[in-house]
């Protein structure tokens, strides 16, 4: 009786193998997508009618999908409020001109609330009453009201940038600022506020209970299984992108803070990371970070140990007199400032490449 077991055992397993051959080839896609691709798949998720029919709070329960802030992953408000190009999207579609006109006051009671206050009372997941929001943040009824409307059509504004206000002519897509914190550390702020608005919760007990309801048709209970994998893959992307960010600010903090930057190849990396290296190359492939200087593609977060070294060495002999210093004590400066053990021979053939 064995072999009839194992005979019937292996076609399930081949299906099982192609079933997650076909899984890995989506997320593979899906991780390659240029950003503009994944942001308009985004786009046409949300406006899925599906999708909209899941997010619907049942009664007596949650909603199927619902969307869940990623920590750590905040809008550069600061940024992209004057950026022109945003605000001359800024048309009847998505926003009243007397909002637009009334800009300046709209910044200014932001700027009031500070940046704690506005992301735990306009941006957050939980609709907080305007009254105890009027209450905790010193507001009127209409000043609170106007900012949410303002942070609404701003947002839809800017998810609908036309593709040719987007920069399409330069290689690299900004996808975050880096800053300082007034304690010393760094934040990340992105560019777009697809990623700032967090990951989608699919609620295991909520969708079990929908397929039973009989309120999806034949053909939405059809499309069910694609739409919640898409939405597990878009998670994964967002949540890829977030921890890659991370670890550049945590192993290029010196850099991120007037230093130089460490050498550090992208298979590292990605082991400390967890990730597959094939993962980090597409994830920080055609994107870059902006700090208060400059725009760095993330590609240049992972300098050559050669890089470095000769990086170093143009540091040690751009300082006056040490330019002077002959291969061997060159060395021994390399070794006492940073730790780099090289022969004077090694030294010599990477200063004349510098």
């Amino acid at each position: 009786m064995a072999k009839p077991e194992g005979k019937a055992a292996r076609p399930r397993l081949n299906i099982e193998n192609a079933l997650k051959n076909r899984q890995d080839l989506r997320l593979f896609n899906l991780l390659s997508a240029p950003e503009n691709e994944f942001l308009d798949l985004l786009k046409r998720l949300e406006s899925d009618p599906l999708f909209k029919k899941l997010s619907m709070r049942a009664p007596g329960g949650p909603p199927v999908i619902a969307r869940v802030r990623l920590p750590g992953a905040a809008y550069a408000w600061v940024h992209n409020l004057g950026e022109p190009q945003l605000v001359n999207s800024m048309d009847s579609k998505y926003i009243s001109g007397e909002i637009l006109s009334a800009r300046p006051e709209i910044l200014a009671l932001i700027e009031r609330l500070g940046a704690e206050n506005f992301e735990k009372y306009f941006l957050g997941r939980e609709c907080i009453p305007v009254e105890q929001i009027c209450r905790a943040a010193a507001l009127t009824a209409r000043q609170a009201g106007r900012i949410r409307d303002f942070v609404n059509a701003f947002l839809a504004a800017h998810e609908n940038l036309p593709p040719e206000a987007d920069a399409p002519r330069q290689h690299f897509k900004l996808t975050a600022f880096v800053g300082k914190t007034p304690d010393g550390g760094l934040e990340l702020a992105y560019a777009h506020p697809a990623y700032a608005r967090g990951l989608y919760s699919v609620d295991a007990k909520a969708l079990k209970k929908i397929k039973r309801s009989g309120s999806l048709t034949g053909g939405e209970l059809k499309r069910l299984g694609t739409l919640v994998k898409t939405v597990e893959l878009v998670n994964w992307r967002k949540k890829g992108l977030q921890k890659v960010l991370e670890g550049i600010l945590k192993f290029q903090r010196d850099f991120f803070l007037g230093g130089a930057m460490k050498p550090m190849s992208q298979r590292s990396f990605a082991s400390e990371l967890g990730l597959n290296p094939s993962t980090v190359s597409r994830l920080i492939a055609r994107r870059s970070l902006k700090t208060p200087e400059e725009e760095v593609p993330l590609k240049s977060f992972f300098p050559s140990p050669k890089g470095y070294i000769i990086a170093k060495i143009k540091e040690i002999t751009d300082s006056g007199g040490a330019r002077k210093l002959n291969a061997r004590l060159l060395a021994g400066e390399l070794k006492t400032r940073y730790g780099i053990r090289i022969s004077g021979r090694t030294v010599n053939l990477y200063r004349n490449r510098k």
